[in-house]
């Protein structure tokens, strides 16, 4: 929803509902923020810990990062060199590049990150790396739906490669957050009954 609400905040024109805009932008940060701090990152890492195969979600999590970097900065990079404007901005304004600033500056660092520390099986690399599975997982469907009206359409121009890496990695996203969270609810499973059964 951070994601999402700065999106949103910093690409639609402004509106009556400009400050709307900017409070759920807030708040879902907010709520993200004070969210991660209220984790206890030892008990998800126990959770998932022998249950998820680490090399296969780092390498998964570095491909994503990597490739999303290179897909926005394809867009970015050649007009620099040639001194150009990038054609997205001809045909969709300068607000059509609030996705590469989020996305370059905040999004694929924090992909790359979750990697490193997930290979080191670090405590809190279990935590983001879910944290980003769940965040492409989440934006699979609509991103899809979205390249596809722009692809059906004459006002952005998307080319097959971008759709490939625009759709590639939400889909791994996807499938890797769904057995990611399927591995923490059955271990959380398996040790409520054992509490349970020492109870009894």
């Amino acid at each position: 929803m951070t994601y999402m609400w700065a999106s949103i905040a910093i690409q639609i024109p402004f509106n009556e509902l400009f400050l709307v805009y900017i409070a759920l932008f807030g708040l879902s940060l907010f709520t993200l923020v004070g969210g991660t701090v209220a984790t206890d990152a030892e008990r998800i890492r126990q959770a998932l810990d022998g249950d998820i195969i680490v090399p296969l979600y780092s390498g998964a999590l570095t491909v994503i990062g990597l490739g999303l970097g290179a897909l926005w900065l394809s867009d970015v990079v050649p007009p620099l060199l040639s001194g150009t404007t990038p054609a997205l901005i001809e045909e969709s304004g300068q607000q059509a590049m609030a996705t590469h600033v989020i996305d370059l500056g905040v999004v694929v660092p924090s992909i790359l990150l979750s990697a490193i520390w997930l290979y080191q099986e670090r405590t809190w690399g279990y935590v983001f790396a879910g944290i980003e599975l769940v965040l492409g997982a989440t934006l699979a469907a609509p991103i899809a739906i979205m390249t596809l009206v722009f692809m059906t359409g004459d006002t952005v121009s998307v080319s097959p490669i971008a759709a490939v890496f625009t759709f590639l990695p939400d889909l791994v996203s996807a499938l890797l957050a769904v057995t990611y969270l399927r591995s923490m609810r059955d271990r959380t499973r398996s040790s409520a009954d054992e509490n349970r059964q020492i109870a009894e």
